[in-house]
Formats: C-alpha cells, structure tokens, sequence
C-alpha cells in the first residue's frame, strides 16, 4: 500500500497528461482493476478509492468506479460458477456416484455458466460421471 501511495502522484500526473479516447480509458480501467484486485486485504476499500481516484483526477473518476464495478461482477461471477462447482459435487455424492480426478479437473476448468448448469441438471438425474459431462449432441 505505501508503494501505491508513494507511486499515486507520479500515476496522476502521468495520467493527466493522456488523451481521454476510448483506448486509453479502456488501458486505465485496467489498471485500476489490476490495482484493485493486488491491494492487500487489511487495506480498507476506502483507501484504495481514495488513492485510485487521486490518479484518476476528476476526468478519470467514472473509470475508477468503471473498474470497481467490472470486479465486483467478475466477483459476483466466479460466485456463481463456484456453487454450481459445489453443487455438482455434492449432487452426485448424494447419489453416491464416484466423481474421477479427470472429471474434477473437467468440472474445475469450466467457468461457462451455462455448461455448469446443464451438468447440475444432468447430475441429478445421470447414472455415471460420463452421462454428466457426455456431448450435448448425445442429448
């Protein structure tokens, strides 16, 4: 966080010197999301705004908030991918169908909600592992 603080003037005026286009707004956002997201825990949220908002000046106010916005729904998103993760674990444990290392690391590496969901309906109802992954051309 100090590096953050020691660093925001030099930030500012830097930023103060771009042209507003939309590439360039779009670069900032993202590096406001990038500062967001490796601040330190203990670090209050009010704190990094202010510090954000310093760099951004007022011309870079909204993109800040941009940015803040954009991570809280990324956050909102891995949420759900998450309990549809649990969820799948847990309906098929309940069926007492074994899940295989291969189709843990099949179910980690999904983040499309849709395939999430259509594997939560399948596990309800399947009779084994590969009948929850199988291709949607075989339903």
């Amino acid at each position: 966080m100090d590096r953050l603080e020691k660093a925001a003037p030099l930030m500012g005026a830097i930023a103060g010197t771009l042209t507003r286009d939309a590439r360039t707004r779009a670069l900032l956002m993202q590096l406001y999301a990038y500062l967001w997201r490796v601040a330190p825990p203990e670090v209050a949220a009010d704190d990094i705004r202010s510090i954000l908002l310093g760099v951004a000046g007022p011309q870079g106010a909204e993109d800040v908030v941009n940015a803040a916005e954009q991570l809280i729904e990324q956050g909102r998103e891995q949420g759900r991918e998450d309990g549809l993760r649990t969820a799948i674990v847990r309906v098929l444990g309940a069926r007492a169908l074994p899940l295989s290392a291969v189709g843990r690391a099949r179910l980690a590496s999904c983040s499309e909600i849709a395939t999430l969901t259509r594997w939560l309906e399948r596990a309800a109802t399947a009779a084994s592992e590969a009948d929850v992954f199988a291709s949607d051309s075989a339903f």
